[in-house]
């Protein structure tokens, strides 16, 4: 038997990922006038797929802790 809990951290540091998109889709006319979050978004929305390339976590501070309430299935 165990228990979960679930810990919550602020986080600082950097995340680079790839996404794809397909062949098919070109990038919008005005896509040098878009902001970095419109961006994102528009990429979200027609992406393949996307992976972590690159992480650099530098710092980490717990914010929250807080037990599970998921039930555990016995066997």
């Amino acid at each position: 038997m165990s228990r979960e809990f679930f810990i919550t951290y602020k986080v600082v540091g950097l995340r680079r990922i790839s996404v794809r998109i397909p062949n098919h889709i070109q990038l919008p006319l005005d896509w040098e006038s878009w902001d970095l979050e419109k961006q994102d978004e528009w990429l979200y929305q027609v992406q393949l797929d996307s992976r972590t390339d690159i992480e650099d976590i530098h710092t980490a501070r717990a914010v929250r802790i807080e037990p599970s309430r998921r039930l555990e299935l016995v066997k």
